[in-house]
């Protein structure tokens, strides 16, 4: 599969994500290109957008289709929205930043995909536990009942029918996620 930045680029500007932000991914894709061991999805983690609204964003970078998702946030990031964030040991609160998504295995929480953190403000990542995950507490149904979907630990976590035959095939292994509010 081949990729296509500027594919990306028109996806994500379709997706209403602040160029600053698309900007920044690319030139981290760009200059660290050999770092980058799956090219073939880009994820976009949109804090900007309620939890009870898909705001996870996988792009395929060869045809720039874009797939959206629920993804909670922090317990302590807020109540619908994610407010605040940080990057502390137990804060229970999400990061913002770059991140390389790792490889699977089995956690506490099923099976999960590792995160390092790029950048200052999630750096902490892989100390603190933060990881992609799924759990019961992210569905519509909760969504339509609650206001609201459930929150993690400060871990991105996910539908676990999306999870498993959706998200984690196409992103695990070393490709680029953000998360921006």
């Amino acid at each position: 599969m081949g990729y296509n930045l500027k594919n990306i680029e028109l996806s994500a500007q379709k997706n209403l994500i602040p160029k600053p932000t698309v900007d920044y991914l690319l030139n981290y894709f760009k200059k660290n290109e050999l770092l980058i061991k799956n090219k073939n999805y880009v994820t976009f983690v949109d804090f900007r957008k309620p939890s009870s609204e898909d705001r996870m964003i996988l792009i395929n970078t060869e045809t720039g289709q874009s797939e959206k998702y629920l993804v909670a946030h922090g317990r302590n990031s807020g109540d619908v929205y994610a407010e605040k964030f940080s990057n502390k040991i137990d804060s229970k609160m999400s990061s913002l930043g770059l991140f390389i998504v790792g490889e699977k295995y089995q956690g506490e929480n099923g099976t999960s995909l590792h995160l390092i953190g790029l950048n200052e403000t999630n750096s902490n990542a892989a100390d603190r536990g933060i990881v992609i995950h799924y759990a019961d507490y992210v569905s519509k149904n909760w969504a339509n009942e609650q206001g609201r979907i459930g929150r993690s630990w400060g871990c991105f976590a996910l539908n676990k029918n999306d999870f498993l035959n959706q998200i984690l095939q196409k992103i695990k292994g070393g490709s680029l996620m953000i998360a921006f509010k």
